[in-house]
This record gives structure tokens, sequence and C-alpha cells, in this order.
């Protein structure tokens, strides 16, 4: 029902656009609800068959929000009519979408308070934008000017027919106070059921946090590729800026807790020379990383301490190593540096110890990896309930053509220095038993 009734208000705005159709800056706003809407019901009706979200949804959502907020930035007029317009279709946007996002489902406001807290999501505008127009003084406020508006109305004005038509003003009109548009939170926790989330999660989080860190410290001999000169050489002579690293450290206890060959995954930074050739080296979003990138930290990871970054001599400290790269940026398909934006935007964020792809708070390396690359169909398995993202989930992309991704290079140590360079074969084997 409450899926028809946005529907249906979509509808009273498309027809008082249509009669407004000189105002561009309403147009564009009820524009991006709409858009902002159909991702919502698009995540929600994929949390509800229990599926994992992409990380490509979750940024076009994000997108939308933004967009709403900046452009009720720019509904303002000197003209006293005009304005009241502006603030009754702002007051009925943050209405429609605090439903949808908030209180439509259960499971789409746990995922998207998620969100709120993101420090890369830029939602915070979005939040104030709701708070504002959903703030109960507010609509008190404007309440009395519709009343006054409702003694004189004034349907000489292009602003009249957005007003009339409007949600607002027909509460008004049947003498109903715009107070019930307001929620009384906006949007924070609704009831013991987000509490008993919030506390599942905190808990689990610590707890498996706990384990991993002890069991992080437990290796019983160095890795095969460790210190070997002709690896090293291989390796770097084959990395490209955003190649994604998959390594395999048999030697240590952690690997044995994650399904699949690989262990962890990686992207490759770029050197000095790679970044300037590409015209990055100089854009702002690179200064503070020129010091590590001289010092040789050309890998970027999540580990267990945060977003960090390594060496390539650390990152050989593996029994295997592999190097994919995503067709679409060596064929310019994609803007190299909105990927670099994205993957530096999950500075700040701790490591997911609860392994849930379907939370951008807290990330593992994969999906470190699948945030940068949202566009790439991610696989996943699910345990104990929540979507998880493996290292080998990374390697099977290579499985099907379609995905764009390519092996570049799979090395194998062994005992006394043996280094094996393998083929996509082998590769592939590795990943199916």
């Amino acid at each position: 029902m409450l899926r028809l009734f946005i529907a249906f208000c979509f509808l009273a705005v498309s027809f008082s656009s249509s009669l407004w159709a000189s105002s561009d800056e309403i147009e564009s706003f009820q524009t991006a609800e709409q858009e902002a809407t159909t991702v919502a019901f698009k995540i929600d009706d994929i949390l509800e068959a229990g599926g994992k979200i992409s990380a490509t949804l979750v940024f076009e959502a994000r997108k939308y929000l933004q967009q709403i907020a900046e452009l009720a930035k720019d509904l303002k007029s000197q003209d006293e009519i005009t304005e009241l317009s502006f603030q009754v279709q702002k007051l009925e946007t943050a209405y429609r979408l605090h439903r949808t996002y908030m209180r439509m489902s259960p499971k789409l406001r746990i995922f998207f308070r998620d969100q709120w807290t993101d420090p890369g999501a830029g939602l915070t505008p979005f939040r104030d934008f709701l708070r504002i127009n959903l703030y109960p003084n507010h609509a008190k406020y404007l309440e009395k000017k519709l009343r006054q508006y409702a003694k004189q109305e004034h349907p000489e004005s292009e602003a009249h027919a957005l007003i009339v038509a409007s949600m607002p003003y027909g509460l008004v009109k049947s003498n109903q106070s715009l107070i019930v548009l307001t929620p009384g939170y906006v949007p924070v926790v609704a009831g013991f059921r987000d509490v008993g989330v919030d506390l599942w999660t905190t808990f689990s989080n610590k707890v498996s946090g706990t384990y991993g860190n002890v069991v992080g410290k437990v290796k019983w001999r160095q890795g095969w590729l460790k210190g070997n000169d002709k690896a090293l050489e291989i390796f770097r002579s084959v990395l490209r800026p955003l190649d994604i690293i998959l390594n395999k450290t048999g030697n240590k206890l952690t690997d044995l807790n994650i399904p699949g060959n690989f262990g962890h995954a990686a992207i490759y930074l770029g050197t000095e020379e790679q970044l300037k050739e590409l015209g990055l080296w100089d854009r702002p979003e690179f200064k503070d990383y020129h010091e590590k990138i001289r010092q040789g930290l050309l890998v970027m990871e999540m580990t267990r301490h945060g977003l960090d970054f390594a060496s390539l001599k650390e990152t050989l400290e593996a029994d295997e190593v592999a190097v994919m790269r995503v067709e679409a940026i060596t064929k310019g398909e994609r803007d190299l540096m909105q990927l670099y934006i994205q993957a530096l935007a999950q500075r700040g964020k701790t490591y997911d110890f609860n392994f849930d792809a379907n939370t951008t708070t807290r990330i593992t390396c994969t999906e470190f990896v699948a945030q940068t690359f949202d566009f790439l169909p991610w696989g996943s398995n699910l345990i104990l309930g929540r979507h998880a993202i493996t290292p080998d989930h990374v390697a099977q992309m290579l499985e099907d053509e379609k995905t764009g991704v390519k092996l570049r290079l799979y090395l194998r140590g062994g005992a006394k220095g043996k280094v094996q360079r393998l083929d996509a074969d082998a590769f592939k084997q590795a990943i199916r038993q």
C-alpha cells in the first residue's frame, strides 16, 4: 500500500510540474526524488529476497540523495508565493523519502542506517535536509503560511498550481495539522528490533574481531615467495595502476579460516612515474599520498587495522600471488580518477569482522575492492545469514568473459626459492578445488 501511495503522489507531482513548466529547479528536484525512490524499491526487493546489494546500487542511491540535498539549497525565491511553493515541495519530498527509506521496510531502514554513518557516503547533507524540513516547528510555521494562503489564493501566480496540488495544502484544506508529516526521529533507531540488530552486530563483530586478531598473529613459516628477487622483478614488471592483487598465505592460520584458495585481495596504487604518465599525480586527491608512494608503499589494502598501504615486497610474503586487470580501465571506459576516489573514500573505516557485504561502514579486504570496482558483478556466499565476498569471488570473475576481468600474472612459490609462472588454466584449477 505504501508503494501505491508513493506512486500516486508522484502522479500528482508530475501533474503540478506540467502546470508550472517554467521551473527547471522544481523539475530537477522532483526527478531526483523519483530516481532515489526507484533505487530504494530495487534495494528493498533484493533485501526481501535475501540477496546481496551491489555497490552500484548503493552509489546510485547516494548520488540521488546527495542531489536532492544540493538542489534543495537552490530552491529559494524572493517572491513570497514562489518561496512558499518551494517550502511545500521540500516538506513533501522529505516526508516521502523518509517514509521510503526509513519506514517502508525494516530491512531497508537497517541497511540505510548503516549508510548515514559511512564517512565516505556523503549523506550528511541529505540527513540535514530531512531534519530541517521535518522539524515540527517548521511544519507548524508552514501550516500557518498555508492557512493564510488558503484565505486568499493567487491563481495568477505560476507557483499556485504547485501549492494547491501538494499534500501539505490538501491537509490544511481538510483542517488537519502538518505535524502528521513529521516522524519524530530523523533517522535513528526505530524500536526494539533496530536496537537488537545493533547490539547483535556490535557483539558479533567484537567477538569475531578478537578471534581474528589472535589467529592473525599465528604463522609457522615464511611465505614461499618472500625475499625472492626473481618473483619481485616479474611482479613489478607486470603491475599497472588499479590492478587487483590476490595472494595466498598458506603459512598463516587466518587463511585456514577463509574458504577457497586465496586469502587476501588488494589494489595496486601505482608508482609516481605511472601516475604522472596518466596525468593523475598532481591531482589534489593524491597530495596526501605522495610520500607513501615515494616510499614504495604502492599497494592499497584493507587490513584488521583499517585501510593501509604495503610495499610490493610485503605483498609477496605469500605462497601465491595473482594479478588481475579490469579491461574497462585499459580500454578507457572508466574514469580512473573516480575509481581512485572510491578507493580512497574507504579511509577511516574499520575492518568488518562480521564479513557482511551489505554493510559499508565496516569492510573486508574484498569489500574494499568491491566498493572500488562497484560496476563488476560480485559473487558472494551466504554465511550465518550474511552475504560474504571472499578473495576467491574476485578470482572467479575470470570464469566469465563478460566481466571483462583478465589474468595478467599467477606466481606460485616453493621451497628453496622455486618460482612457477602459471597460466590461466592453472589459476582456474586452483580456485575450483
